[in-house]
């Protein structure tokens, strides 16, 4: 979570004082507690500095800098607090701009975390009631809404929704276009479009810069396997269970392969999702992680899995990027997500491009279309 809100809140450093702040007050606390789920000891800390003797444009910025904090911490209604006093004391566009992109990442949350999306606003007509924004904010609300008609099993809705913030961020620069484009591949895929008419698609906008930074990393790897059987996954667990683990004995079972490695710090923001979704979903999903750890690090896992409360198998070679697996999958950068459905044939990749937040939605909005019994769980996964 801290690093999609710092994406989502690119200006929130503009007062220095107020960043050098809290860089002073998040290097007091442990790295490790930092990036603990659920952790609110940052934003604790941060909200005893907020108090009425600061000067109203610092206050403010220290408000933003708390509603990320409680936000990353899992704490929508504390966030919420310090947007909503931003927003009715302030008419400063940059403090606006930063308001309105963390009531997004609020509404965002919401969106990953109710189990019933359909008693949440429209996050579009919900941004409008607060006043005007620039169209960045405005284009993310519209992604928002996106993933809320995904989560209500409308990918044609969302597809639109994603189509009208492409249009808004035309002008923006090319990477805030990068993970849009990236979901609407998700919608496609969801909706049932075949992969050939996906890369189709993606062929009619690569004039946008955006797109061919999305191909070049996407179609060029993991995206040739799509709608083929997927590629041989056998190895030596290196989990603390003897044996070995083959994906071609899974027959009958959909299989998330997880590459990932205990170094990774964007692993271990997504590692909690995968625990979570294994948990789950039970004998209806099986998950293997392919370690990308060398002889360094292994030992480093029993600690790793402890830490994360993983139960699932985990294979690896001990090579690190020198092994011959992640060669086979296309993989180019860790995490790496890819979805393999019951009869072995490669049914989605790169689920872990986007927001870390939905990335249990994207992922059972794959498990949706496949053919099978897939329970429709009464909580999703954030």
């Amino acid at each position: 979570m801290p690093v999609l809100l710092l994406a989502l809140v690119p200006g929130l450093g503009a007062v220095d004082p107020v960043a050098e702040l809290v860089q002073a007050v998040a290097a007091e606390i442990p790295s490790d507690e930092l990036v603990e789920p659920g952790n609110t000891r940052l934003a604790e800390a941060l909200d005893a500095l907020i108090t009425d003797d600061l000067p109203p444009a610092e206050r403010a910025a220290l408000r933003l800098h708390s509603a990320g904090a409680w936000l990353t911490a899992g704490q929508p209604e504390a966030a919420k607090g310090h947007i909503m006093a931003v927003l009715e004391a302030h008419t400063e566009p940059t403090l606006r701009h930063q308001a309105g992109l963390l009531l997004v990442a609020l509404w965002q949350h919401q969106v990953e975390t109710s189990a019933n999306p359909e008693d949440l606003p429209d996050a579009v007509q919900a941004l409008a009631e607060h006043g005007a924004f620039a169209t960045e904010v405005t284009a993310r609300a519209q992604v928002v809404e996106a993933l809320r008609q995904q989560a209500l099993g409308f990918p044609l809705a969302a597809i639109g929704m994603l189509d009208q913030a492409l249009e808004g961020l035309g002008a923006s620069p090319p990477e805030l276009r990068v993970p849009v484009y990236s979901l609407r591949i998700l919608a496609m895929e969801a909706a049932g479009e075949e992969p050939e008419a996906v890369a189709a698609w993606v062929d009619r906008h690569r004039e946008d810069p955006a797109v061919a930074q999305l191909a070049d990393s996407v179609l060029a790897g993991g995206h040739r396997l799509l709608g083929s059987p997927a590629p041989k996954l056998a190895g030596r667990r290196v989990d603390g269970t003897r044996g070995m683990f083959d994906l071609a004995e899974q027959r009958g079972t959909p299989v998330l392969v997880y590459f990932m490695a205990t170094w990774s710090r964007s692993c271990a923001a997504v590692t909690p999702t995968i625990v979570a979704l294994d948990k789950e979903m039970g004998d209806d999903l099986q998950v293997v992680a392919v370690s990308l750890d060398s002889r360094d690090t292994l030992p480093d896992m029993p600690a790793y899995r402890a830490a994360h409360g993983i139960d699932f198998p985990i294979i690896g070679e001990g090579l690190g990027w020198d092994g011959e697996l992640d060669d086979i999958w296309h993989v180019e950068a860790i995490p790496a997500l890819m979805l393999v459905d019951d009869a072995g044939i490669m049914q989605a990749v790169n689920l872990e491009d986007g927001p870390v937040e939905s990335l249990g939605q994207r992922i059972r909005a794959v498990l949706r279309t496949l053919d099978g019994d897939i329970p429709a769980h009464e909580e999703d996964i954030p």
